[in-house]
């Protein structure tokens, strides 16, 4: 159930649901967190978090951190 609730995360993430990908990945970390995917689950959790808030951003004047973001974002495990 762990490795659903991680795909899940992950594929809520591609549709830029952020606040419920971040609900699966907080829910994944309580309910397993001794397993292999939990790890994982933290660190896309904090992108979330991250994409969230630039998502919240106006798009003017913030064009160099989204792009910071953007490329910080894939040097994490997906």
């Amino acid at each position: 159930q762990s490795a659903a609730l991680l795909q899940t995360g992950k594929c809520l993430e591609v549709q830029g649901d952020w606040k419920a990908a971040r609900q699966t990945y907080a829910r994944l970390l309580k309910e397993f967190p001794d397993t292999k995917y939990a790890r994982n689950a933290g660190l896309r959790l904090r992108v979330v978090r991250e994409r969230a808030a630039l998502a919240a951003l106006p798009k003017t004047g913030n064009d160099k951190a989204r792009k910071h973001n953007s490329q910080l974002a894939l040097l994490l495990p997906r």
